[in-house]
């Protein structure tokens, strides 16, 4: 069976439409889609990642005591993603989902 990823990439390429489609759009995807099992069924129900920019993982989080607890964790949170999807991220922002 093949991943959703290279299905998508195929159909992108068929139709000559893969230009709008950016790397880091595709391991946004990919971050997004697996987000419970990066950041763990704890902080999944707080957290919701919403952009990629810059190398840079954008996460609304509920409140501040959640943010608070995930800056410890930032460090091996970005090492996990960039092992596990082969990225370069270079900072996780928390920002309170308002």
């Amino acid at each position: 069976m093949e991943h959703i990823k290279d299905l998508l990439e195929k159909y992108f390429k068929k139709n000559k439409i893969g230009k709008f489609f950016s790397q880091e759009r595709m391991k946004g995807y990919e971050i997004f889609s697996n987000w419970q099992e990066i950041i763990g069924e704890r902080y999944d129900k707080f957290t919701k990642p919403y952009k990629i920019l810059n190398n840079k993982l954008f996460i609304y989080v509920d409140n501040s005591v959640i943010i608070s607890e995930l800056i410890y964790m930032k460090k091996e949170i970005m090492d996990k993603i960039n092992k596990k999807f082969s990225t370069k991220l270079k900072d996780i922002i928390f920002k309170i989902k308002q």
